[in-house]
């Protein structure tokens, strides 16, 4: 909420201070991350003049997902776990392909599966509609964006610790970033899969390469498309 939590004078570990900031914020755990989105732990003492905190006080999954306090992973049957972090996986890969090759426009759906009753942002619906006030990946996330080996163009790998939730317009943000520019699509178009499928066009595209509570990791890559293939 960029307000400030905690004013310290004191020479600190980011364990101890971790501890302090957790204690003034009234939440079993959070994470502290530094100007440049990596997170701060160890017994290492922290030289920054301000960081960031991040409240984290459910399961990382349920997290994700947008559960609230009223629920814990100990009571969740497994199998309902496992099919969780598919939809996670799910979403978040719907939500890549929004305003892509192929998606003209509305929103895209993802059906929950579960035999719990969905998280509160689904206002009691069976599916969750991939919007842009959609959430898809809360705070305290680490994100890293990695270059597909197979495409060319200059993509921005790194990792970085959210601070605030991911949205589309942050996925949008990675997609435009790296652009393929027109020459590297002459010399894409000139492979031979581009050639087998009669490519009339390629597009840069995100994917999701790992999906794990509180790790998650995006591939930048490309897609072929021909103009007469259904949409």
């Amino acid at each position: 909420s960029g307000e400030e939590i905690l004013r310290t004078e004191m020479a600190m570990t980011a364990d101890q201070l971790t501890k302090e900031v957790a204690e003034a914020m009234k939440v079993p755990f959070c994470k502290l991350i530094s100007s440049d989105g990596e997170e701060i732990s160890g017994d290492a003492a922290v030289s920054f003049d301000e960081v960031t905190a991040v409240a984290v006080s459910l399961d990382p999954l349920l997290q994700m997902l947008g559960f609230d306090e009223s629920i814990e992973a100990a009571t969740v049957p497994r199998e309902d776990l496992e099919k969780m972090v598919l939809f996670g996986r799910c979403l978040l890969s719907t939500a890549c392909h929004h305003g892509g090759p192929g998606h003209l426009e509305g929103w895209l759906r993802v059906p929950w599966n579960c035999s719990i009753p969905s998280p509160p942002c689904f206002k009691s619906k069976k599916y969750l509609e991939v919007t842009h006030k959609q959430p898809l990946l809360p705070a305290g996330t680490r994100v890293t964006l990695r270059k597909a080996p197979n495409t060319l163009g200059h993509v921005e790998e790194g990792s970085r610790v959210l601070t605030s939730p991911m949205l589309l317009k942050d996925l949008k943000m990675i997609r435009d970033a790296a652009p393929l520019q027109r020459e590297e699509k002459v010399e894409l178009l000139r492979l031979p899969e581009a050639r087998e499928m009669e490519a009339d066009s390629v597009y840069r595209t995100v994917r999701v390469a790992k999906y794990e509570p509180g790790d998650v990791q995006l591939e930048v890559g490309h897609k072929f498309w021909r103009d007469d293939d259904d949409y």
